[in-house]
């Protein structure tokens, strides 16, 4: 994310992490993707609860169709991103500098009272919460299988 601007890249691999597939003699597939508007949301309000204009949210899409947000990275390296989806990442953050001053909106971080809190898994509709603490592994696919991963 870039201010209000998401820009989604899908990653498809069988590899536990993407970034050392070809290590491994296995491949990572990024491509540029599309998230649900329910789901930009959710990201946006994520970043937003945590004061971030600039930040590399980590999705997960499970077999079931849940999403899984496993870390929110508030410096990430988004030249790899580019690079390989062709979004114009550099240009928008950027242009984020440029209007720092002027009327870019700034994000307050979140206060947690009675009335507000973060979830454990902000990404997630209240019905989608597991009713037990999300194990730790529970982002992790088992190697071997298909995994998708999106970054925004």
């Amino acid at each position: 994310m870039v201010g209000d601007k998401v820009y989604a890249a899908e990653i498809s691999s069988q590899a536990d992490d993407y970034r050392y597939a070809a290590r491994d003699g296995l491949a990572a597939e990024v491509k540029p993707a599309t998230l649900a508007d329910d789901l930009v949301l959710r990201c946006r309000s994520v970043a937003a609860a945590l004061g971030l204009l600039f930040a590399g949210i980590d999705l997960r899409l499970t077999d079931e169709g849940h999403w899984i947000c496993f870390e929110v990275n508030p410096s990430p390296g988004f030249t790899y991103y580019e690079s390989a989806t062709g979004q114009p990442l550099a240009l928008a953050v950027a242009q984020l500098l440029s209007s720092a001053g002027k009327d870019a909106t700034r994000v307050a971080p979140a206060v947690a009272t009675k009335e507000t809190t973060i979830r454990i898994n902000p990404l997630m509709s209240p019905a989608e919460e597991p009713r037990a603490p999300a194990r730790k592994s529970s982002a992790v696919e088992p190697h071997g299988h298909n995994t998708k991963s999106f970054r925004s």
